[in-house]
């Protein structure tokens, strides 16, 4: 062990910061899935996505696919009973954000 101003260093194990429902940004899927208090895992069992994509998708730290996007819209569908929910319901694909 090394030793600064007479203190040894010890070795501690990193803290991994756990994200929690509400440190994911507000996206617009995000907002979208929260409005109508669905679970994650509903989503992505509706939409056959897994999980952790949803995650990604929701955190804004990536952009899905075309085909990934019909598949949530055609789960969000199946899951709200509303086939009025279009892509740029869950993600901005127009001018306005």
């Amino acid at each position: 062990m090394e030793e600064t101003i007479g203190m040894p260093l010890v070795w501690t194990p990193v803290m991994r910061k756990r994200v929690t429902y509400r440190s994911i940004a507000t996206t617009r899927l995000e907002r979208f899935i929260r409005a109508r208090s669905l679970r994650p895992a509903q989503v992505g069992r509706a939409s056959g996505v897994h999980r952790a994509r949803l995650r990604i998708w929701r955190s804004g730290a990536a952009s899905p696919t075309l085909s990934s996007i019909r598949k949530l819209v055609r789960g969000m569908r199946k899951l709200t009973d509303d086939l009025q929910i279009t892509a740029n319901d869950l993600f901005p694909l127009d001018d306005d954000g």
